[in-house]
């Protein structure tokens, strides 16, 4: 944020004043209602009450509910939700009123009312449908984000007035950060971390509790007496999955609170977040074996979820308070030489690196949600499990691989100068070992694991992704981002046949919306870096056509893009819910693609570029809703 519209704010004090201290106390009860409306919701679970309404949104056809405690419980979780949802709206407003000159604040605000949307109508077809344990699993994991935003927006408020003043601590970061970018610090990575792992330990929960797997292991520390994890029992399976999370969770936090305490820099907020943080895990996993000792007591039940949830809330927090105390603007792509003689990230950290996490991600999303949609509900989760584990390494593999080709031009592009073979954090030799260890093990697991299909289907991505685009289309052709995209369009793909072990039309549709994702999303790439492009005499479009020319082919892709979105509701691949919010995602979409034509600076591709990534996972999660619910009808 800029020092010359910071400093008309008022001087830093314990917290902000007038209307930010206003909103702040706003989000704050609305992250505490929304915080209490997941612990009403799991009451209702417990209690067995969500089908205590029948009906949505009235109970029983009436406004008011008869007196039976089933159906007073679930209009209770009703009313909660309605309180919420209005605290969200006014919370939103606020933001955009007071604070729309903070994206720490207006960004997650601005996201706050889709995603409720999104949630109100999960909670209405999970009641429609009888409480369906996939909608209830994916209402909860909703559920779970609003709250993650509600809480970022909250601690950005509190700290809103400090960060903006010269004299904070904050913005002396800023300042000191200014042009420059430093490497990731240890806290952040540790603290976001924690903070997936955890969310991946709640969701488990939810599953196991969906798939009536709570007391699959009546025994602790191991599933049964004798037994750490029969064969053939998927519930003892998920279970245990739960328990290893939790594990996996301790560990993370341990190594958060040790860099938290110990960190020169850090807060006394961080400080006392990080120990509030390891306090609720301890209580949380007391909880949890409690659960299993005394037979699964509603009350204990009830605290698991409320300190399950909290633990995420305090992390998220922690984050955002860490990264605003701590971590650097992502500002100027050319940063000072002194910058560069750095400490730099150690080798664990540059292989994984090599696997290129950003793109991996995105990969892997597409892969989950091709999952459900080709089972039509929740498949089993030791085959989403292989799955993904084959799929991150075969993918990770064909990046490494790409590294080690491009390692020479990456030295000259400064987008690409600190990978780690191009920044000497590896050698040509090793990158290359862990490419093709990485590549054989993720082919090895999904044969093994999973289908040769499957297998198959992933050694053609890497092959079309290191030969054919890296090796070829990259240095020969202006074309090359859109006949190269294939190879991330294999990722639905291998997520599909997974659960069916073979190829259909929908599968097909997938493959095809990625691939003509690619193009719009990676020139509005290149137009941000085309000096890059130039030093390494790389045809990217923009280099041999001129960014206007870019552009327009930009919008042309766009709209060939929701086009072919659209095509999966005549082909009976998805219903009409899943027509109108794609058809919104689209528009949206578009209208950045126009704003981009019309836009001669860079902030436009930038705009797009960022929502190209939403707008991906978005469109497969609405697959995903539509696909499961539609099949429940």
């Amino acid at each position: 944020m800029a020092i010359t519209t910071a400093t008309r704010t008022a001087p830093p004090g314990p917290g902000p004043t007038g209307p930010p201290r206003r909103f702040f106390y706003l989000a704050l009860t609305t992250s505490v209602a929304t915080w209490l409306l997941i612990a009403v919701g799991s009451f209702v679970r417990i209690t067995g009450s969500g089908l205590g309404c029948p009906d949505w949104p009235l109970c029983h056809g009436q406004v008011v509910p008869p007196l039976e405690p089933a159906a007073l419980i679930e209009y209770f979780h009703r009313l909660i939700a309605l309180v919420a949802s209005v605290l969200m709206a006014l919370t939103t407003i606020a933001a955009v009123r007071w604070q729309r000159h903070d994206p720490w604040i207006v960004r997650p605000a601005v996201a706050v009312p889709p995603a409720l949307a999104v949630q109100i109508l999960l909670g209405a077809f999970t009641v429609l449908l009888e409480l369906p344990h996939e909608l209830v699993f994916i209402h909860f994991a909703t559920a779970a984000v609003i709250l993650g935003l509600l809480v970022v927006i909250t601690v950005s408020a509190y700290t809103a007035g400090r960060r903006r003043h010269p004299s904070s601590l904050f913005a002396v970061a800023e300042r000191v950060s200014q042009g420059v970018r430093r490497p990731p610090d240890g806290l952040l990575r540790a603290v976001a971390w924690t903070a997936a792992a955890t969310y991946g330990m709640i969701l488990l929960g939810a599953y196991v509790v969906g798939a009536g797997a709570s007391l699959a292991c009546p025994a602790f520390p191991l599933c049964y007496d004798d037994v750490l994890l029969p064969a053939g029992n998927a519930g003892a399976h998920a279970h245990m999955a739960h328990r290893f999370g939790a594990l996996l969770v301790a560990v993370l936090m341990a190594v958060t609170l040790r860099l938290a305490l110990r960190r020169p820099r850090a807060t006394s907020g961080v400080r006392w977040l990080a120990v509030a943080a390891a306090g609720v895990l301890v209580a949380q996993v007391l909880v949890g074996i409690g659960s299993v000792v005394f037979v699964l007591p509603g009350w204990l039940r009830l605290l698991h979820v409320a300190l399950g949830t909290g633990l995420w809330a305090l992390l998220v927090a922690l984050w955002v308070l860490a990264r605003q105390t701590l971590g650097a603007p992502e500002v100027s792509p050319d940063p000072p030489t002194h910058v560069r003689a750095e400490r730099e990230p150690g080798k664990v950290l540059a292989y994984l690196m090599l696997m290129k996490p950003g793109v991996l991600t995105l990969l892997l999303l597409t892969t989950l949600a091709a999952m459900p949609i080709a089972a039509r509900g929740m498949p089993e989760l030791p085959l989403v499990g292989w799955t993904l584990l084959g799929g991150a390494l075969a993918a990770g593999g064909a990046a490494a691989f790409n590294h080690y080709l491009d390692r020479h031009i990456d030295t000259l592009m400064t987008r690409t100068a600190r990978r780690p073979i191009a920044a000497g954090l590896l050698t040509s030799a090793e990158g290359l070992r862990f490419a093709v260890v990485a590549s054989v093990a993720g082919l090895v697991v999904l044969a093994v694991g999973v289908n040769v299909l499957t297998a198959l289907l992933a050694f053609l991505g890497q092959l079309h992704y290191v030969i054919v685009y890296s090796r070829l289309l990259k240095r020969f052709t202006p074309n090359n981002i859109v006949l190269g995209g294939a190879a991330g369009a294999i990722a639905p793909l291998v997520g599909y046949t997974a659960v069916t072990n073979e190829l259909d039309l929908t599968a097909l549709y997938l493959f095809a919306i990625v691939f003509f994702w690619t193009p719009p999303h990676f020139w509005a790439l290149a137009l941000l870096v085309r000096g890059d492009y130039v030093r390494a005499q790389i045809p990217m479009l923009p280099v041999v056509y001129g960014e206007a020319e870019t552009k327009r082919f930009i919008v042309l892709y766009s709209v060939q893009l929701v086009a072919v979105t659209l095509l999966l509701v005549p082909a009976r691949a998805m219903g009409w819910l899943y027509f109108g919010l794609a058809f919104a995602l689209g528009v949206i979409f578009v209208a950045y693609a126009v704003a981009l034509l019309r836009d001669q600076s860079k902030r436009s591709a930038r705009r797009l570029f960022r929502y190209s990534i939403l707008y991906l996972a978005l469109l497969f999660a609405v697959m995903v809703l539509d696909r499961t619910s539609w099949a429940l009808l």
